[in-house]
């Protein structure tokens, strides 16, 4: 920590720090950082390749001057964004107020759908070249794959999930769908809130160049899927303010049953496949494995498009 603390004073003139480690994902460490110029938070990347990282702080620091609430990466005393530190890099963020919740009430739900859309907008016609643009995006090998994994499992419960999975198997016409450069993990964990309305948006390190319906069903998933059900009312609510910005497509509004259907699916064989590596946590893979089988089922028969704009 001491060694930290004085790159931090070399890199940023800051004085009178304290650290206080804040494990915040797999991907990364992160630290709370009160000091005399302030609260900041820093970020240590294990994965990203320099690159990557630094177009993705230059698309950061973009959001941020065009409204958006989300936390500005500062550059070093020598213009760059990096700290090394164990031979990772560090980035300082300015402090974002708010906490991260796992009920909500329809105002937030409404801002949180809101906020989407506008980041949806302000990142249009932005590009970064870390994304792929000129792909299929009508391929279904992101589930036909989870099907090769489910088999050589050979138990009973992956039978079950491959079995649910043919009534599915539905090849829809994606490619025509708007398409954006989505945050592609907008949920409860990656978004703050303050006095009902959203403080802070983080995590971006999972962008994606792809069908921006995709980024309501994350949400939907994320944000109005509790104790087994989807809530009608907060998905009504998040959709609601996402329509205020953004008025989604006919081929859109008939896509989104079909398609959260297919990604609640997902998300239920992918956490039985993880579920077998000694590194995860077993109980917690079985809470959430048995999350997402009652959530299937209870949208399993529902005939669920997105609801009209109030």
């Amino acid at each position: 920590m001491e060694v930290l603390k004085h790159l931090l004073e070399l890199n940023y003139g800051l004085s009178d720090i304290k650290l206080e480690k804040n494990e915040v994902g797999y991907n990364n460490e992160s630290y709370n950082i009160s000091s005399n110029k302030g609260k900041f938070f820093l970020k240590q990347y294990f994965r990203l390749p320099m690159d990557i990282l630094e177009e993705m702080l230059d698309l950061i620091s973009y959001l941020k001057e065009s409204g958006l609430p989300v936390a500005k990466p500062l550059k070093t005393k020598d213009k760059t964004y990096f700290t090394l530190y164990k031979d990772m890099p560090c980035v300082l963020f300015t402090h974002l107020e708010g906490k991260i919740k796992f009920d909500f009430t329809k105002e937030e739900l409404y801002d949180a759908g809101l906020q989407l859309a506008k980041f949806h907008k302000i990142i249009k016609n932005y590009r970064v070249t870390f994304v792929t643009v000129d792909k299929d995006y009508n391929s279904t090998e992101w589930y036909d794959k989870n099907i090769r994994l489910l088999k050589t499992q050979k138990t009973d419960e992956a039978y079950e999930i491959v079995r649910e999975f043919y009534p599915l198997d539905k090849k829809y016409n994606l490619n025509d769908l708007p398409m954006c450069l989505l945050h592609w993990d907008y949920r409860d964990q990656n978004v703050l809130f303050k006095s009902g309305k959203v403080s802070g948006i983080i995590d971006f390190e999972r962008l994606m160049f792809d069908n921006r319906i995709y980024d309501l069903i994350f949400g939907a998933i994320g944000f109005c899927c509790q104790d087994g059900i989807l809530d009608m009312e907060k998905l009504q609510a998040f959709y609601n303010g996402y329509s205020e910005q953004i008025a989604l497509t006919k081929e859109e509004k008939e896509i989104f049953g079909p398609l959260l259907k297919l990604m609640i699916w997902d998300k239920w064989c992918s956490i039985y496949i993880t579920s077998f590596n000694p590194s995860r946590n077993q109980r917690k893979s079985r809470k959430k494995y048995n999350l997402y089988k009652k959530v299937y089922y209870f949208l399993k028969e529902l005939d669920l498009n997105l609801p009209s704009a109030a």
